[in-house]
């Protein structure tokens, strides 16, 4: 007799699974956001944990290439120790680009400073060799002023991988217990779905049923009429 009134009282139980799916799709698209941004975290502190190693061996190789010309008084060594110096400067780039951590870039800016002192200390020794000065060059070299600052860079540096590790540890830690809070949330997001679409079948099969008895009532009261 009044057919929106049952199609509402059969159907009501949908609400529930449309808001619910409504929900978890919301819930979707939030973590999905915050693990996009956890994994960006992530590959942030490993790139530049890679950079500060690329940095050192840098150094390194610049070092060994002055010292190999001093010694040897050879141009060819020159070579791996420009390649080295431009190398530096462009990982100084992309390490003040992918540290996002105040207390690292203050670490960073430090570091750099002796970097510059230590690059310094490289071009003048070679310039002095260049101009045919090596003995005041080797001079510079055996007061272990660089071997200082080299001392130095090496400690900064490996407080900066130590840091970047510790925010490594808690970034990858953050990132697996969102993970596992998505993946509860996912499975009672599903048996919620579940139980909502068994208590639906469940109202359709009482209407039918219902539907089913007034007929055959209905059909009775017609035969016995």
């Amino acid at each position: 007799r009044y057919p929106p009134v049952r199609f509402i009282r059969a159907y009501a139980v949908l609400f529930p699974i449309f808001l619910l799916v409504a929900l978890m799709v919301g819930f979707g698209l939030f973590t999905e956001h915050a693990e996009l941004l956890a994994q960006d975290n992530i590959d942030h502190s490993n790139a530049v944990i890679d950079h500060l190693q690329l940095e050192r061996a840098s150094l390194l190789g610049a070092e060994t290439g002055q010292r190999g010309f001093l010694l040897s008084e050879n141009s060819a060594y020159l070579d791996p120790y420009n390649q080295a110096r431009d190398y530096i400067s462009k990982i100084a780039g992309r390490l003040r680009l992918e540290i996002d951590n105040p207390d690292q870039i203050a670490r960073l800016d430090g570091l750099q400073g002796v970097i510059a002192m230590k690059l310094d200390e490289l071009s003048r020794t070679v310039a002095l060799a260049e101009n045919g000065r090596r003995d005041e060059a080797i001079a510079i070299v055996r007061s272990n002023v660089g071997d200082g600052l080299m001392n130095d860079i090496r400690g900064r540096i490996a407080a900066m991988m130590d840091a970047e590790r510790l925010l490594l540890g808690q970034r990858m830690t953050a990132h697996g217990a969102m993970r596992a809070r998505v993946k509860w949330v996912t499975y009672i997001g599903a048996m919620g779905a579940a139980l909502c679409a068994t208590f639906f079948f469940m109202a359709l099969l009482r209407d039918q049923r219902r539907r089913a008895a007034a007929i055959v009532e209905l059909t009775r009261l017609k035969d016995e009429a």
